[in-house]
């Protein structure tokens, strides 16, 4: 392919710098010329100085993207913290965090599934992105990439859900109807073990990173909490109602 290249570019001479800043190459800088060329000092001194240049640009580009990132990031977990903090239902918070996962990841779509009562499995209840909904959607325990969450406690990710030979077929069809490729999935853990799952994905190759995966575990702590006030909540409801029940009586 290169061959075929310098071939239709006639070219005859090419120089070569990487683009180093903090230690780390970042790029290389490449320098094509149609006729033969020889390489005087000069030009080798005006190359590395062009060099440097570039690399110390893409470096403080990056400083900014990732600034901007964690200050999108900081931002989007206050404003979710705040609407815990403003209500007490459930539904509203889990759907607005599988919102933010959605958003916060750039997935296509994400879910959000809930420990049932007095059973090792979960279901799914929230689903921002889906085509349908999945209520009736029971994860168990080592089955798909969720119910490999429920198994080891630890997040789970696949760039293939279908060809990944970790990740057993027991929701395929979901993940073909849905046209998922990139899935992670990471536990919301409780006082009691795994309360829930939180998932995200993708509907075309573009894989999840470990800066994901850390958003991920952050917005499921906020689920975390979420649940417990609403439990506490619900808690503190039964108890003002067995007591008016008493006083009555």
């Amino acid at each position: 392919a290169n061959a075929r290249f310098i071939k239709e570019l006639d070219l005859h001479g090419y120089a070569g710098l990487p683009l180093i800043a903090g230690g780390r190459v970042l790029g290389v800088l490449s320098v094509l010329f149609a006729k033969p060329k020889t390489f005087t000092d000069e030009d080798k001194e005006l190359m590395s100085l062009l060099a440097g240049h570039g690399a110390i640009a893409i470096s403080n580009a990056r400083l900014y993207e990732d600034a901007e990132h964690r200050r999108r990031e900081a931002e989007g977990l206050a404003e979710l913290a705040g609407d815990i903090n403003a209500s007490l239902d459930l539904n509203v918070i889990l759907a607005r965090v599988g919102e933010k996962a959605r958003e916060m990841c750039g997935a296509d779509l994400a879910w959000i599934a809930l420990r049932e009562p007095g059973s090792d499995s979960m279901r799914k209840r929230y689903s921002p992105g889906t085509r349908q909904a999945y209520g009736n959607v029971s994860i168990e325990p080592g089955k798909g990439i969720g119910g490999q969450v429920l198994l080891t406690g630890r997040p789970f990710r696949t760039d293939n859900y279908a060809d990944d030979p970790r990740i057993t077929k027991d929701y395929l069809d979901i993940a073909r109807s849905e046209e998922v490729v990139a899935a992670m999935v990471v536990p919301i853990a409780g006082e009691q073990g795994i309360e829930g799952l939180l998932y995200v994905e993708n509907r075309s190759p573009r894989p999840f990173a470990d800066q994901d995966e850390a958003m991920l575990m952050r917005l499921a702590v906020h689920a975390a909490v979420a649940i417990n006030n609403a439990r506490l909540h619900e808690g503190e409801r039964h108890a003002r109602a067995a007591a008016e029940a008493s006083r009555d009586l």
